[in-house]
């Protein structure tokens, strides 16, 4: 797992699955500025790979894939008042950010289980700094890692930009991938 996480425990079988790691936070992620992505290749978005039945004169090598998915929102102002954004939350009708039992028995299908209730959430939350006022029809990028997830017709996404709410009631499936 990249980052490293002490808390991963491998081969599979351990009580609580192959231990915890975050996806997303339950706190929130911070961006710095628009349209950036470096917020991304910390913690809150890790990777992994898995290599078997390797003996010990063979080096080991092994492609890294991606545990999380990630929403991206794109902001326009449209009205005539320059708007700095300052936090965005992308609500879905599951849990989606928080602690997750990682368990890697079957390396192309990840499973990702809920440390427990008060560790988890399902609103999650970016908040944005060194954003400058975005003058009206200019639009800026928002990323959050999220827990990978899909949702079904008639459930309820919610995107709020500076406590602005709108909500989304889906009339087909989306599948949010890692």
């Amino acid at each position: 797992m990249y980052p490293y996480n002490k808390n991963i425990k491998t081969p599979a079988g351990s009580k609580d699955g192959d231990g915890w790691a975050y996806i997303g936070h339950k706190g929130g992620a911070t961006q710095n500025g628009y349209n950036s992505t470096a917020h991304l290749a910390e913690t809150l978005c890790p990777l992994y790979g898995v290599a078997k039945s390797v003996d010990a004169s063979t080096p080991v090598s092994f492609n890294m894939k991606h545990i999380a998915s990630v929403v991206k929102i794109v902001v326009t102002n449209e009205s005539e008042s320059p708007l700095t954004v300052n936090s965005i939350t992308f609500t879905a009708p599951e849990d989606i950010v928080g602690s997750y039992f990682m368990n890697f028995t079957d390396p192309n299908n990840v499973v990702c289980k809920a440390s427990g209730k008060s560790f988890v959430s399902s609103t999650a939350t970016l908040n944005v700094t060194g954003g400058t006022a975005l003058k009206k029809g200019e639009k800026a990028e928002f990323y959050i890692p999220i827990k990978p997830f899909a949702a079904k017709v008639g459930d309820e996404l919610k995107i709020s930009v500076n406590g602005y709410e709108k909500t989304h009631k889906l009339t087909k499936n989306v599948e949010f991938k890692a």
